[in-house]
């Protein structure tokens, strides 16, 4: 039976990348995301790590945890491993367990889902203030001059 939770804003399908697995964790992974379609949030598998949603990756694999970093995507990575890492959506242990993974997936949206509706409701109370200000020249910014403490040299900040 599919697992419903109203409280998920978008009902958008989410593509996952894995990466760094052998190949039949792969395959097994790729079931567990054939199967959560069906759910919400529902995910799908994805190829293109650039693309994609959220990483599920295995934080054991060399090279792959630095790809991660490299790209900036930690933040919306999952590891599978015997280490966590900083800055990871969320870590899991082997051996990989679904129920666990859609935990740590779910999460993820809802993390996600709520930095949004935070931003949203930011920009909406700035419009508000925009519009109850008229149409009212803004102050402009006074541009400073920073002073570097080694080479005393100035940067501008704009």
């Amino acid at each position: 039976m599919p697992s419903r939770d109203d409280s998920f804003e978008e009902k958008k399908s989410h593509r996952v990348a894995l990466m760094g697995f052998t190949s039949f964790e792969q395959q097994a992974l790729d079931s567990y995301l054939r199967l959560a379609r069906v759910r919400t949030p529902s995910y799908e598998s994805a190829t293109d790590v650039e693309a994609c949603d959220f990483i599920v990756a295995n934080g054991d694999r060399s090279g792959v945890v630095d790809m991660i970093i490299t790209s900036q995507r930690m933040g919306d990575t999952v590891l599978v491993g015997s280490h966590a890492r900083q800055g990871a959506a969320a870590w899991l242990e082997r051996p990989i367990d679904p129920l666990h993974l859609f935990r740590a997936l779910d999460t993820a949206v809802r993390r996600r889902d709520l930095a949004a509706s935070h931003l949203r409701a930011m920009l909406t109370v700035g419009a508000h203030h925009d519009r109850a200000t008229g149409d009212r020249a803004r102050p402009r910014r006074p541009e400073v001059l920073l002073v570097s403490g080694l080479t005393r040299s100035g940067v501008p900040e704009l």
